[in-house]
């Protein structure tokens, strides 16, 4: 039987995404996401995440703490020396989740796309001319 470790969270960033660089490096964005439980009133779990690359570089850029934020991927594990374990969302994909301000600037919306480009998710409003039905 095949496993399978697959996670979509949709909530709030608790502070500002941090950039730091890894061993070989590549950048690495954390953060972290307060999560409410559905139907159940007061009760919130908060989850550590993990942006690898591009994808991370474009979150660090532009996510900020408040922010409504949909998150993709797998969630990973590390032991310490007491033997607790701690998990961590190793985010594949994010993007803005939520109404944008009536202030919205086009600097913001660049900012929008520049990270559904990053995570993979772009998709042009413009169709190819091979996109365009014959009739």
């Amino acid at each position: 039987m095949a496993a399978l470790n697959n996670i979509t969270i949709c909530g709030r960033l608790t502070r500002d995404p941090e950039t730091r660089s890894v061993g070989n490096g590549d950048a690495v964005c954390g953060f972290s996401v307060a999560v409410d439980r559905r139907g159940k009133k007061d009760e919130t779990d908060f989850f550590d995440v993990a942006i690898f690359g591009k994808t991370g570089e474009a979150a660090s850029q532009y996510l900020r703490k408040g922010q409504w934020v949909a998150l993709s991927g797998s969630m990973i594990s590390r032991k310490d020396d007491q033997k607790r374990t701690w998990w961590t969302l190793r985010a594949d994909s994010w993007s803005f989740v939520g109404a944008k301000p009536a202030d919205t600037s086009q600097a913001d919306r660049q900012a929008v796309e520049a990270g559904a480009r990053a995570s993979g998710r772009w998709q042009s409003a413009e169709p190819d001319d091979d996109e365009i039905p014959p009739f």
